[in-house]
């Protein structure tokens, strides 16, 4: 350990402002990724605190604090993985099985027990001897793995579940509906921010671990990038608060001219709604869904059938149904109708079929093939089971033929 001069009140003041951060988020109850995000801040937040104290050398008058934020080192490469997951999907649940990633916490922790129970006299002459020797404190104590390899593999661990955030974005961002991607546009930005400065992190700590003797060269970058990660993380908090609740659906209009073509009896079956619900023939229904049109309650889950449809788009399977939508997201097939119907006043198989041709409307780029495919191609592709239930879908919903539809699209004419 060295001194670095006024350099060591950088990491200082980034930590502040990391648990100043922490407070701020913890004021009322929020989304599952806000927690895991500040208990990440406040992990790096009382490691850059500690590496001022160690550089001033205030570790001679708190040597209790020696290795106090160490077992959470653990926790910061998982905890960062499991914030992308609940930031990009907000319905995401955790398993039993997922305790498995606090194994080495655990461990790490019942390691140091012994060190962080010896005596105030003991410590401070580890900590001088580190100080005369330019050495680690910590280097005499027998631990089960030497320290620096510890080192290692808590910066390995945060570099590699980093890159696993980091592909789990980038697959999230190719395959969601495209509103979807638009309307939630800075949330992706900020978890790929974060991801990379996770992954700077281990990066840069890893390389700090296997040095053979103290370089100020990689101390002080090390030290940059875990002042910098709390830093920007205040800042794009501070300027950004809503990104922390995850992200949301797309508002998109579902409309529908019932009294063109009528759904069919097959449809009809389909839906399984009840029959006491208000008839919306001869209107044109329009989602306009918002927390003041509706309960908070009826909000949340009709977000939650939203997010579905937009981020997994199930409505592309030809057998698709309300059944497999109720396995999948843990909701009753009769509540689901409901929902859907109180918020867009549309029936289930109107809802999937609006959504379908949404989709053929958003991707009409991404997909140049559907320029040479025959109506019945373009159909199956859509998730449609024959060319008569694409022709009555358009014409309930558009108002046109699939031709023209498909004319109005850039998609060329069809006979």
């Amino acid at each position: 350990m060295i001194s670095t001069g006024n350099f060591g009140y950088f990491p200082l003041i980034s930590g502040g402002i990391g648990i100043l951060l922490v407070l701020t988020l913890l004021v009322k109850k929020r989304p599952a990724s806000y927690y895991f995000f500040a208990a990440n801040v406040l992990f790096v937040a009382w490691s850059a605190i500690l590496m001022a104290v160690i550089k001033t050398k205030w570790l001679l008058y708190l040597p209790h604090l020696l290795l106090s934020p160490s077992p959470s080192h653990y926790l910061i490469g998982p905890f960062c993985y499991f914030f992308v997951r609940f930031s990009i999907n907000p319905y995401f649940r955790l398993k039993w099985l997922d305790l498995l990633h606090l194994l080495p916490f655990v461990l790490h922790l019942a390691e140091l027990v012994p060190f962080f129970a010896l005596g105030t006299d003991e410590k401070l002459k580890q900590i001088l001897e580190a100080y005369t020797a330019n050495a680690m404190a910590v280097d005499n104590f027998s631990f089960l793995l030497p320290y620096s390899l510890h080192i290692f593999f808590k910066t390995a661990s945060i570099f590699i579940y980093g890159i696993a955030g980091f592909n789990i974005l980038a697959r999230s961002s190719r395959g969601v509906m495209p509103s979807f991607r638009q309307h939630n546009h800075l949330i992706y930005q900020w978890v790929r921010i974060e991801t990379i400065l996770k992954i700077s992190l281990g990066f840069f700590g890893m390389i700090w671990s296997l040095r053979n003797q103290v370089s100020i060269n990689i101390d002080i970058i090390y030290t940059s990038v875990v002042a910098l990660d709390t830093i920007i993380c205040f800042g794009f908090i501070i300027l950004n608060p809503r990104i922390l609740e995850g992200t949301r659906p797309a508002t998109i209009d579902l409309k529908v001219i019932p009294s063109l073509v009528p759904a069919t009896e097959h449809e009809e079956r389909k839906d399984n709604y009840d029959e006491s619900a208000p008839d919306t023939a001869g209107e044109i229904a329009t989602n306009t869904v918002t927390g003041r049109e509706s309960s908070i309650g009826n909000v949340k889950l009709f977000n939650q059938i939203e997010s579905f449809f937009q981020t997994h788009k199930p409505f592309l399977r030809e057998d698709f149904s309300k059944d497999i939508l109720s396995r999948k997201i843990g909701l009753p097939g009769k509540k689901i109708s409901e929902q859907i119907r109180l918020a867009t006043e549309l029936s289930f198989p109107d809802y999937v079929n609006s959504y379908r041709l949404r989709f053929l409307e958003e991707n009409t780029a991404s997909h140049p093939e559907w320029r040479k495919f025959t109506i019945d191609a373009i159909a199956a592709d859509l998730g449609f089971s024959n060319r008569i239930s694409f022709y009555n879908a358009v014409k309930r919903h558009r108002g046109v033929s699939p031709s023209e539809l498909l004319k109005s699209l850039g998609l060329g004419e069809r006979n």
